[in-house]
């Protein structure tokens, strides 16, 4: 099954500078740089749109998620 994802170019400029405050392009230790892209249509009005990168904090490994496209852009 293909999913359609739209993204204005503010949602992919937020998502850029969301990389490069959790991992750095000088580093791009953790999955090289790769967002996972996440999209809810359950509401049957829009899409919700989470990021999520991979982060390290103080030399533990995580994941970190960001709402990119909410309600407010319906």
């Amino acid at each position: 099954m293909t999913q359609e994802i739209t993204l204005h170019r503010d949602d992919l400029e937020k998502i850029l500078k969301l990389v490069d405050a959790l991992n750095p392009a000088d580093t791009l230790k953790l999955s090289a740089g790769y967002v996972t892209i996440y999209c809810d249509n359950s509401s049957g009005i829009g899409q919700l749109i989470d990021a999520e990168v991979d982060v390290e904090l103080n030399g533990e490994y995580g994941r970190f998620k960001q709402r990119i496209v909410d309600e407010s852009s319906w």
